[in-house]
């Protein structure tokens, strides 16, 4: 309460204003404040969500499609076998690249 007394005693002196005209000032500054920080919080939590949603919806992507690998007949190991064939050999492969159209020994039994 000391702090908001001397806050408004300072306003009201720098603003060539009567106390109370001051105590109304900054109890408004304090709201506008407060709305201010509501809205950054709001934004960094709505761009946290957003984040949120595309990584789960990446991963929610890779787990469709390996499932659907799986029931297609293709097991884990054989899956592991192109992840690891795309680890070593894939870096900047161009699209279409002849050594993958040509690579049936990646679905080694």
């Amino acid at each position: 309460m000391i702090a908001f007394n001397i806050l408004v005693t300072e306003t009201a002196e720098t603003h060539n204003i009567p106390i109370s005209t001051a105590a109304f000032r900054v109890i408004k500054e304090i709201e506008e404040y407060r709305k201010i920080i509501g809205l950054k919080e709001l934004s960094r939590l709505a761009v946290q969500i957003y984040t949120m949603n595309e990584t789960l919806g990446r991963k929610n992507n890779a787990v469709m499609v390996l499932l659907n690998l799986q029931y297609r007949g293709v097991t884990e190991d054989q899956i592991l076998n192109v992840y690891k064939f795309f680890e070593e050999y894939g870096r900047g492969m161009p699209s279409g690249f002849k050594q993958v159209q040509n690579a049936p020994y990646i679905f080694k039994q």
